[in-house]
């Protein structure tokens, strides 16, 4: 989201704009961006969440040509609901104790949106079906891809898939793990901070000497464009950067149909139906492995969701409204 938002900024000051950002951090960019401290704070997820959503509904918005906040909490201005919707993901992922404070925000920043922005179809109907959003009020703009920077490169000499994520519970890793351990001699590159968990699993499964972690790194496309395919089985995920990530470097993206993204592959049979099916999952990795059309397929699809029209789609969004 973070990503998302400070290059919507860059791109509208390249773009002629002046913009006021309000948030805790920020990374300066130049004269024509004034930041401005947001205030949001406090412990545990409960209180964060309070918080942010006082600290956002309070940002006065009078005297702009346009508000976009990509955090619940808003009562006005246009919304970009990256996250998805929080009642489906707590569908998906089971409920806790901060559940009802968290749909609470999320329903009220998402019925008073004009407009809602949502990146996929699947949270467009999660929307309709769980808040009663109309069609009419909520704008479809999909991620976009750095096309230069996520590129084909030279591939690993052995046979190699790649996991992103930084929530291994959500985004699938066990699963992921447990297909590794039914495709023989094929290693799996992990990206993103997975705690102890990750290697843990790995250990449990018997293929850690396949598995190598990486932690966050600065530039993922090095690992991304070596590999042959990449791995996704999350349990929820709006549209997961990482797969137009993975496509714009032609690697094939195997996923869920939990994941948004799932909507631009080039394939109906790389869409996995159940998270947790790791037999599936390789079943699937190994027929994309060796079809030789798809890396330059998901190039292509990569190629027509570029950043630019992305941040385009979304200015416009927020200076025309709702459809």
């Amino acid at each position: 989201m973070e990503r998302v938002a400070f290059g919507f900024v860059r791109w509208l000051v390249s773009e002629g704009h002046t913009v006021d950002v309000w948030s805790n951090s920020f990374v300066d960019v130049g004269p024509e961006v004034c930041h401005r401290p947001l205030g949001a704070g406090g412990r545990g997820v409960m209180w964060k969440a309070r918080s942010l959503a006082t600290a956002v509904s309070a940002v006065p918005v009078d005297g702009c040509d346009a508000f976009l906040h990509f955090e619940r909490g808003a009562q006005s201005g246009a919304y970009r609901a990256g996250a998805g919707c929080a009642a489906a993901q707590a569908q998906q992922e089971g409920r806790d104790i901060s559940w009802p404070l968290i749909k609470a925000i999320d329903l009220a920043s998402c019925r008073s949106a004009s407009p809602l922005i949502v990146n996929s179809e699947m949270v467009l109907e999660q929307m309709r079906h769980h808040y009663g959003v109309g069609a009419e009020r909520v704008r479809l703009v999909r991620n976009g891809v750095d096309t230069t920077r996520f590129k084909p490169g030279p591939k690993a000499e052995k046979p190699t898939i790649v996991f992103v994520g930084s929530n291994p519970r959500r985004k699938g890793l066990k699963t992921a793990l447990s297909a590794l351990r039914r495709m023989p001699g094929v290693h799996l590159e992990v990206v993103g901070n997975v705690g102890r968990r990750g290697p843990r699993w790995a250990a449990q499964l018997g293929v850690s000497k396949r598995v190598h972690f990486y932690g966050t790194l600065d530039h993922p496309e090095v690992v991304m464009s070596r590999a042959h395919a990449m791995i996704l089985p999350t349990r929820y995920d709006a549209s997961a950067n990482a797969c137009l990530e993975a496509m714009a470097c032609g690697v094939p993206v195997v996923t869920t149909r939990f994941n948004g993204a799932s909507e631009l592959l080039p394939e109906s049979w790389m869409v996995v139906a159940d998270a947790a099916d790791s037999d599936r999952c390789a079943e699937v990795l190994k027929t994309a492995m060796m079809d030789r059309d798809l890396p330059e397929a998901c190039r292509r699809i990569a190629e027509a969701h570029t950043q630019e029209r992305a941040y385009a789609a979304l200015l416009d969004a927020i200076t025309q409204g709702a459809a």
